[in-house]
């Protein structure tokens, strides 16, 4: 929720907007008023009252602000990655995993290659019994 108040915006992906209906806002007490836009990823869907659509990673132009907090899904993340358009990765990883697993698709890189040098571990930490990285891109 820290992070949502800190965003001038927040991105889902269609699938998420219709698997969760999420709601986005910032829950924490007093820090209510600082709830973000809310911006839905998808070509086709047309979204409620509140929300902004953009059609692609692309088009990310279009939305106020400059911290764009992108929540949503798998292939939300993968097409953001994709377009190089992701300065820092937050994951919170839960020491269990249920179902296939976590797996995010093409994300842009051809080989293991390309991927080295691209993050930096910032900041690693447990939190409970669930582990808090966060990556930044490393830019030249």
């Amino acid at each position: 929720h820290v992070l949502r108040a800190r965003s001038d915006a927040i991105l889902v992906g269609r699938g998420t907007l219709q698997a969760d209906a999420p709601g986005l806002d910032v829950r924490l007490p007093g820090l209510e008023d600082r709830s973000p836009p809310r911006v839905l990823l998808s070509a086709t869907a047309v979204p409620g009252d509140g929300w902004t659509r953009i059609a692609s990673p692309q088009d990310v132009g279009a939305v106020a602000g400059n911290w764009l907090l992108v929540e949503g899904g798998m292939a939300t993340a993968a097409a953001f990655l994709a377009a190089d358009l992701v300065d820092t990765l937050v994951i919170y990883q839960a020491p269990i995993v249920i179902g296939g697993g976590m797996t995010l698709g093409d994300i842009g890189l051809a080989d293991l290659s390309a991927a080295h040098g691209r993050w930096r571990l910032a900041d690693s930490r447990l939190l409970g019994s669930d582990r808090l990285s966060i990556y930044r891109r490393v830019r030249e």
